[in-house]
């Protein structure tokens, strides 16, 4: 008995492949029809990369693809004249047509080719090739990035946390130190390596808060990865190191948790706005109640109230593991309530002095249609039965006008009348004389007293 062939066995290939539409299954490109249902298969081939096999600058030479990222793609090159291997990122041709994007792709290697640590990668050179593509050559580190170790969403063992995160602490505190700030930290950009080394890269949208960028600030306002953006980036406004910070304190979070410490709603304007707006969920009961105050000191919405350097965060790291004491360590004291504002009593004073300037009109009135000059008595007749009614509020100052003596005789008030309380000096005012009457009443205009 002769056994039927066997069916190719269905594959996803990243080159040429075949394609079956009806199945969604792909095979050998040397197939024309689908084992499974005999549908004919669609020949999908691969774009060949024309940058395989170009030397730049007749030194670097580019033999394969390492990874894409937003800006471009890195390749696994070869130096000719050391006869090493390097990494060898090329901008995209497209963005490349871009004057601010080019210039920030240049200014990430200038920047870049000033950082010399162990936990950076370094960067070798920069230049542009013959027909204009532009390129950076770096260090190439054999190992693997931290989103591989994360993607999982399982919690790192905290000693491993606290090894990677001081690390990082110090690539962070060498570029500080030059006035860089990354800006994009995130697990993509960090690499580990064996022993869990550590290895920062991708400055590509690093800015110097120590020179003048302004004709490329515009177009990057708003650049980064949402998941580990810091609020003020969010917004547009100016960064300096703690902006990393931050997004360290989102690293540490995740390294923690296993999950960033906003990721409910996937969507970036919902990503966004929590980091804006919400409360960072709070981390795990088993976590060192030291390690969860200096997370939530990184993950503060206001910049001046995370620590005020890598180096900081990294002293305080490792007292966790020693279990010494550290100022970022210790709780976060309960936000300050604001107490509710008192209702001012000036508006209901101000309208008692309206109405009293507004009696005293009246009383005028009805002094100037009388033929006869009123006398005092007559005069605290009038008045009287319109300011009774005004309310008098005890702690608040009334204040009335002086009227000089020599220009108007006070009016005596009636024997019946309140005596006048107690009123503090205006300032600008000189004191009101001991003798004078209600202060409403110095208010009427009397007209003098004829001298024959």
């Amino acid at each position: 008995m002769i056994s039927a062939p066997e069916a190719p066995e269905a594959t996803s290939v990243d080159g040429d492949e075949a394609y079956c539409p009806a199945c969604n299954r792909s095979y050998g490109i040397d197939e024309l029809f689908c084992p499974t249902d005999g549908s004919r298969l669609v020949k999908l081939v691969a774009k060949a990369d024309s940058l395989i096999g170009r030397i730049f600058d007749h030194r670097y030479e580019v033999r394969g693809v390492l990874g894409n990222g937003g800006m471009g793609t890195v390749y696994r090159g070869w130096q000719l004249s050391v006869d090493r291997e390097v990494a060898i990122k090329v901008i995209h041709p497209k963005l490349a047509t871009i004057r601010a994007v080019a210039k920030r792709f240049l200014r990430e290697a200038r920047l870049s080719s000033r950082l010399q640590h162990p936990a950076i990668v370094s960067v070798f050179d920069f230049g542009q090739a013959d027909d204009g593509v532009l390129y950076i050559v770096m260090e190439l580190s054999t190992g693997k990035p931290l989103v591989d170790e994360l993607q999982r969403r399982q919690r790192l063992p905290l000693s491993r946390t606290i090894r990677i995160g001081s690390q990082i602490c110090d690539a962070l505190a060498a570029a500080h130190r030059e006035g860089i700030v990354h800006r994009d930290l995130k697990p993509h950009n960090v690499m580990l390596l064996d022993g869990d080394r550590v290895k920062v890269l991708d400055f590509g949208l690093a800015k110097s808060f120590t020179a003048e960028e302004t004709g490329i600030t515009g177009t990057d306002a708003l650049l980064g990865t949402p998941q580990y953006m810091p609020p003020e980036q969010i917004l547009g406004r100016e960064v300096d190191q703690r902006a990393d910070l931050y997004a360290l304190g989102c690293l540490l979070y995740q390294m923690i948790t296993g999950h960033p410490p906003f990721d409910r709603n996937p969507a970036t304007n919902a990503v966004l706005s929590a980091h804006l707006h919400e409360q960072v969920p709070p981390l795990p009961d088993d976590v060192p109640r030291s390690l969860a105050s200096l997370v939530m000191r990184c993950l503060a919405k206001d910049p001046v109230e995370r620590p005020a350097s890598a180096a900081l965060v990294k002293e305080a790291l490792l007292a966790v593991v020693e279990g010494g004491s550290n100022a970022l360590l210790a709780t976060p004291p309960p936000l300050p309530v604001k107490p509710a504002k008192k209702r001012s009593m000036w508006p209901l004073a101000a309208g008692a002095i309206v109405v009293g300037l507004g009696a005293g009109g009246l009383g005028a009135l009805a002094m100037r249609s009388h033929a006869v000059t009123p006398g005092p008595r007559d005069g605290a007749a009038i008045v009287a039965p319109i300011v009774a009614p005004v309310p008098i509020v005890a702690p608040v100052p009334i204040v009335a006008p002086v009227i000089d003596a020599a220009a108007a005789p006070v009016v005596a008030p009636s024997s019946d009348a309140a005596p006048p309380a107690l009123r503090p000096t205006p300032k600008g005012h000189p004191p009101a004389r001991p003798d004078a009457g209600l202060p409403d009443l110095e208010l009427i205009p009397t007209q003098p007293s004829d001298p024959h």
